[in-house]
């Protein structure tokens, strides 16, 4: 394999970079799913209200 020539020291800091990295993108991802979910259910109660009107 070519990661076993590689020194697994130097690969090190870039693990640590791309986890952290990703870690802040997966939680900005969840706040923007819950925002989108919580002004689904805010839309859907809505419209409920509106088709139980008419």
């Amino acid at each position: 394999m070519m990661f076993q020539s590689l020194s697994s020291l130097n690969l090190l800091p870039l693990n640590l970079t791309v986890n952290m990295t990703l870690r802040s993108q997966r939680s900005q991802l969840t706040e923007i799913v819950t925002q989108i979910l919580q002004a689904y259910q805010h839309n859907r109660k809505h419209l409920g209200k509106q088709n139980s009107m008419t």
